[in-house]
């Protein structure tokens, strides 16, 4: 579940999480008006794993210090540990070294009480930490991203083997408990989708279609600004798998109205605006 930062806590409880996962963010904790942690999370005992912008949000709350680092980082670091940890269960530091990724321009500069440093890198002295009692922690670097090497398994670590979660499901549950509610919804009437070839819109077509197949009927567009042998392209690929793809030629109609405008956030302006014309036309 993805909530954003100023939930309530009653909120957060209703849920009964076996785990809190406290991401990144462009602000700064330096700044009074920015998003803090709720204090009332900490007494909930619930693990938590503060990511970058999380984890100072998390020392400076529990009394640790943040300051701007004297050099912004953004890019491939190596951090090195410096005690062992949960998070880093069978991660493969390559003598004591693993690569990760960094995007931060503050960092922790002193630990709050009960906290130990698990990492460190060449300029920040604290690029991760764990409380010595509580299933507490924070690193400075990015794991949910694939710049990290062996990232995905500290993430793992922290839900399976910290809060005890289960993996339980897999990606085709997802598929399948969004096609059942599609099918749900739509019942008997009917649905029209806006088809531009690209794979948002692609991906939702082929998902609609297994779940309410003829119901279905894409609008597709050629405003003239297509690359060569496109509009081919998308009605031969969406024909064979057997969907209904009705087809707007409206070529000349958006390139008269884009005749003499130079400028480009003008002709964005004019395209947007006509394709939701011609759309609710066509609907």
């Amino acid at each position: 579940v993805i909530l954003p930062c100023d939930i309530g806590i009653d909120k957060i409880k209703s849920l009964n999480p076996k785990g809190i996962i406290l991401s990144g963010g462009p602000e700064t904790v330096i700044e009074s008006d920015t998003p803090k942690i709720n204090k009332a999370l900490f007494d909930t005992k619930i693990p938590l794993l503060g990511i970058c912008y999380g984890m100072q949000t998390i020392a400076q709350e529990l009394g640790g210090s943040v300051i701007q680092s004297e050099k912004r980082e953004f890019g491939h670091a190596n951090i090195e540990k410096i005690s062992d940890s949960k998070l880093f269960d069978k991660i493969d530091f390559q003598e004591n070294s693993l690569n990760v990724w960094m995007s931060h321009g503050d960092k922790v500069s002193t630990l709050p009480n009960n906290f130990n440093a698990i990492a460190k890198s060449e300029n920040c002295p604290i690029a991760g930490f764990a409380h010595s009692e509580e299933a507490w922690f924070g690193l400075q670097f990015h794991p949910e991203v694939t710049h990290t090497n062996e990232g995905i398994k500290i993430i793992e670590n922290f839900v399976y083997k910290i809060c005890n979660c289960e993996k339980n499901w897999d990606i085709t549950d997802i598929i399948n408990g969004m096609k059942s509610y599609v099918a749900s919804k739509v019942e008997n009437e009917k649905v029209i989708l806006g088809l531009s070839g690209g794979v948002d819109s692609s991906v939702v077509a082929m998902l609609l279609h297994q779940c309410i197949k003829e119901k279905l009927t894409c609008i597709f567009v050629d405003n003239g600004l297509l690359r060569l042998n496109e509009v081919e392209e998308v009605l031969d690929t969406f024909s064979e798998v057997g969907i209904n793809v009705h087809l707007s030629s409206t070529s000349d109609l958006f390139l008269s109205r884009l005749e003499g405008i130079k400028d480009p956030e003008k002709k964005r302006i004019i395209i947007g605006n006509t394709f939701i014309e011609v759309f609710e036309e066509e609907a």
